[in-house]
């Protein structure tokens, strides 16, 4: 894996973040996508990815701040539908959650 061959490569965390998530590792994923952002404190899609796995271990105020941080480091993902889906799990984003995006 390209992680082990080098650890400073942040999409290479990232991208076994999203993996692990996939596979249902959501301590996994918290873990490579909290040092992707140690690396590289200013990538929104990473911010976003995190906001899910957050959201799905119950930490909706954790998932709010990483939700408000990725919108800061990259505006183009408000237009992004997986932004919505992250905060409340549904695809309305008129959703309970999703009201601060307004």
């Amino acid at each position: 894996m390209a992680v082990h061959l080098n650890p400073r490569n942040t999409d290479a965390i990232h991208d076994s973040g999203v993996t692990r998530h996939r596979q249902g590792d959501l301590d996994g994923a918290l873990e490579d996508y909290d040092e992707a952002i140690r690396l590289e404190p200013n990538l929104g899609l990473v911010f976003l990815n995190r906001a899910k796995v957050r959201y799905s271990q119950g930490d909706v105020e954790g998932a709010m701040n990483d939700l408000a941080k990725a919108i800061l480091f990259d505006s183009d993902l408000i237009g992004d539908g997986d932004m919505f889906f992250a905060v409340d799990g549904t695809e309305d984003p008129f959703g309970s959650h999703a009201r601060w995006l307004m």
